[in-house]
């Protein structure tokens, strides 16, 4: 059985986390800027993050 893969590109992985961060924030993604670091946001939202990439990621 064939397996279908999605390469996401790099415009798709920046929208799902602005909206993944303005979720977490609870802000609207207009306000997250994609040019501040994710330190600058809170070290509890950088293991947010990496918990919930690390759970749709597969590393091949």
């Amino acid at each position: 059985m064939q397996t279908q893969t999605h390469q996401l590109t790099l415009a798709e992985i920046q929208e799902w986390l602005v909206s993944y961060l303005a979720e977490i924030l609870e802000i609207d993604k207009k306000e997250v800027d994609i040019k501040e670091p994710f330190l600058d946001y809170g070290l509890e939202l950088i293991y947010k993050v990496n918990l919930k990439l690390a759970s749709r990621l597969t590393i091949r």
